[in-house]
């Protein structure tokens, strides 16, 4: 499991750049362009959660367009296409309600 990810379900982050960052909290999904690092390793199909580099502070969690290793290679080469299929963005009304049970629970 990638470092500071406590989500078995979750199998790899995508480090994104600013750009990116601002895009996917709008709703968009992650275009190959946005990706600066990938951590752990993942499949086509898997989830994935999309973290802003600077901060680490999530912003999306989707699902895999590709492998990890194909990713890593492809934002390398800075190809073009989608990265990831977003399912869930930052203050939709899924994220928030895991914002309020988070602290229901703490």
């Amino acid at each position: 499991m990638p470092q500071g990810v406590g989500v078995e379900w979750l199998k790899g982050v995508v480090l994104v750049d600013k750009g990116a960052a601002i895009a996917l909290a709008k709703g968009a999904h992650l275009m190959i362009p946005g990706v600066v690092d990938v951590e752990g390793s993942f499949s086509r199909g898997d989830v994935v959660a999309a973290l802003y580099h600077e901060s680490r502070t999530p912003v999306m969690v989707g699902v895999a367009e590709v492998d990890s290793g194909a990713l890593e290679k492809m934002s390398r080469e800075k190809a073009r296409g989608r990265a990831v299929r977003r399912v869930h963005r930052l203050g939709d009304v899924i994220w928030e309600l895991s914002q309020e049970i988070g602290k229901r629970l703490s």
